[in-house]
């Protein structure tokens, strides 16, 4: 019966880590925000040519719940992040998993989890509390008897501080799960809570209420004198820490109802429970149907007047639902940046101003950023070159994505489809107004801001060069900069080796003449490509068996004809036209170019930030991401017949 019980419980509990994610926490004055992120150790080598693939890119999305395995080459950071300078702190960098911060009532401190292996395959898990860059004090360090022990399912934790400060709900990753009450000073502890999970506190201090996830999913609860806990109401299936409201006699919780009887499906709602009587009032539903849930989020401001939600469904768009909930009016339905990114966690600043997101597919990714709900500006959060690289990762792969599933194939004389020299847009093959467009440009302007933000750093790996110059092209093309992705073209140009790879970047130049409206040097270039491509071209090898004619690849042929008809049909019908604003679509580029990040660090308490550990030694030689440069002439002018 035990062992019956105990299957039951890990198969809850697997339900719920599934959709959880890891918390973004913003300090009681809503100015500062803890995150924990977890980056691949050593980061990934990034692979130059890239550009050149218009294969179907590989996904970034994992397999249902990947994120519950154990991942011991990772790297695991907690940062804070200024939200007025953009400044960014590293807090901890640890081999080992990291639960998400706490912060301190008084906004002075943090407190955290740390998962420490030990021989012979057990674990201990350590409390800590940070309360300076450079003052961290260990509470209470306990044995794990569950074995094995997923580390992930420490990151997936959550601590609660009471509003005093006197007391702290910790996780307790024993077999069945669980929380302990200790005292924050001493690490004493008080009382053990079975089968729990997302403690949180009401303001007024008098109540502890969690998640219990034993037989059935329900919201609990346990006054100061820790005595036996009240069930406060059956959830169903809870999806993240209930919130309390400012007067602490309600919460509020996102949890599915499944329905009972033939034709009857599960739904979603936003639901306020009221303390005393457990009295459930369905707020908003979210969402209705059987379907793969990867993860439902909310957040609200203390008095509940503005709310956000994120759901995430496989192979469905995601949008954050702005929601009035004393109205009952839906404000905005919008995504921050593109509707193929899940939101996995929200955290709403106390003040209401700034909606902190994290995008991704997976519970610990490193792209955070702020969204500001009166300019609708997405300020991505960069503290450092290795979330950087993720980012440009991210968007790389998302917009190669969507051009590969969205460009028309052309087709040549016998109805064979021509390669692609890149999978880049050629101007005029989609309308101006045309959704996929208005999609990359926002990518592209994001992407094109995170290449900048490594100009006048020092890159000591020349792969890691190479992939940058070539992003900053890829992302030119995207934001419809043709100028800007010229002087790109020429960096990529220098660095190439290859000549299938110098006659693809040439047609990609004819794109680009294209695309500056300049039909002169477009159809120069585009004639060259034509005699190449006509031509069988050979060059001289030495081999071990002497000189050798090797026939030499012609980049993509048929591709030419095809630049020479879209050079047609752009001069009939779009010679006079300019291209379209987007405004809506604008992103805060300027902000993160102009100073955002190198504002002093004004940490309450928090002297001076520690030194990044993505510094580089300095040994070898090194480089700096080349400036814009002017282009160079254009092929030769061919004559025509």
């Amino acid at each position: 019966m035990r062992l019956g019980l105990g299957f039951l419980f890990a198969l809850a509990m697997n339900d719920i880590f599934t959709c959880m994610s890891f918390a973004l926490e913003w300090s009681p004055d809503g100015r500062w925000l803890s995150y924990t992120v977890s980056l691949p150790a050593p980061p990934l080598k990034p692979l130059s040519g890239w550009i050149f693939e218009t294969g179907l890119p590989h996904s970034p999305k994992p397999p249902a719940a990947s994120f519950l395995r154990s991942r011991i080459d990772h790297r695991h950071r907690i940062y804070v992040t200024d939200s007025l300078s953009g400044t960014s702190v590293l807090l901890e960098d640890s081999a080992h998993p990291l639960s998400s911060p706490a912060w301190s009532p008084n906004g002075k401190a943090l407190a955290f989890a740390r998962l420490i292996p030990d021989m012979g395959g057990t674990a201990r898990v350590e409390i800590l509390l940070q309360e300076g860059t450079g003052h961290k004090r260990l509470i209470t360090s306990r044995k794990t008897n569950r074995s094995p022990l997923d580390p992930e399912l420490v990151c997936l934790q959550t601590l609660s501080w009471s509003p005093d400060g006197r007391y702290l709900a910790v996780p307790n990753l024993n077999a069945t799960f669980g929380l302990s009450i200790i005292r924050a000073d001493t690490g004493q502890l008080i009382k053990t809570l079975p089968e729990a999970l997302w403690p949180v506190w009401s303001p007024d201090g008098t109540h502890l209420a969690f998640v219990n996830a034993g037989n059935s999913t329900s919201l609990k609860c346990i006054d100061t004198s820790f005595g036996a806990t009240q069930e406060v109401a059956e959830l169903g299936r809870a999806f993240q820490p209930p919130s309390w409201s400012r007067d602490s006699k309600t919460l509020l919780a996102v949890v599915r109802k499944v329905g009972r009887g033939p034709g009857v499906g599960s739904q979603i709602d936003l639901v306020r429970i009221t303390l005393n009587t457990g009295a459930i009032e369905i707020i908003n539903q979210l969402d209705s149907g059987e379907k793969n849930y990867r993860s439902i989020c909310f957040s609200s401001d203390p008095d509940a007047e503005d709310l956000y939600s994120a759901v995430n469904v496989d192979g469905q768009p995601t949008a954050v639902v702005w929601f009035h909930p004393r109205t009952k009016v839906t404000v905005d339905r919008f995504h921050p940046l593109d509707i193929t990114f899940p939101i996995p966690s929200l955290a709403l600043a106390s003040s209401g101003q700034s909606l902190a997101l994290r995008l991704g597919w997976s519970a610990s990714d490193p792209t955070v950023a702020l969204w500001d709900p009166v300019t609708k500006k997405l300020s991505p959060l960069l503290p450092d070159e290795s979330i950087r690289r993720e980012w440009l990762s991210l968007l790389i792969i998302t917009a190669r994505q969507l051009l590969h599933a969205t460009l028309p194939p052309h087709l040549n004389e016998r109805g064979r489809a021509v390669d692609r020299p890149t999978l880049l847009p050629v101007p005029g093959e989609l309308p101006m107004n045309h959704e996929l467009l208005l999609r990359l440009r926002r990518v592209g302007r994001l992407g094109s801001t995170i290449c900048e933000r490594f100009v006048g750093d020092l890159v000591t790996d020349p792969e890691l060069l190479e992939y940058l110059v070539e992003a900053r092209l890829f992302f030119d093309v995207l934001r419809q900069d043709y100028p800007a992705a010229l002087a790109s073209l020429e960096v990529v140009e220098a660095q190439a080796t290859s000549p299938e790879h110098r006659l693809q970047l040439l047609a990609l130049r004819a794109q680009l003449f294209l695309g500056l409206k300049d039909p002169e040097r477009a159809r120069d270039t585009i004639a060259y490509l034509r005699v190449l491509d006509e031509q069988t071209l050979s060059r001289f090898e030495y081999t071990a068996a002497g000189v050798r004619l090797t026939p030499q690849g012609r980049g993509t042929p048929g591709w030419p004809k095809y630049l020479s008809l879209k050079l047609d049909e752009r001069l009939k019908t779009s010679a006079d036209q300019d291209e379209p604003g987007d405004e809506r679509m604008d992103l805060p580029l300027r902000q993160i170019q102009g100073g955002m990040f190198v504002a002093p660090v004004q940490f309450p308490d928090l002297q001076a930030p520690a030194p990044g550990l993505d510094a580089v030694p300095d040994v070898g030689v090194k480089f700096r991401l080349p400036r814009r440069i002017p282009p160079a002439p254009a092929p030769p002018v061919l004559p025509r017949r």
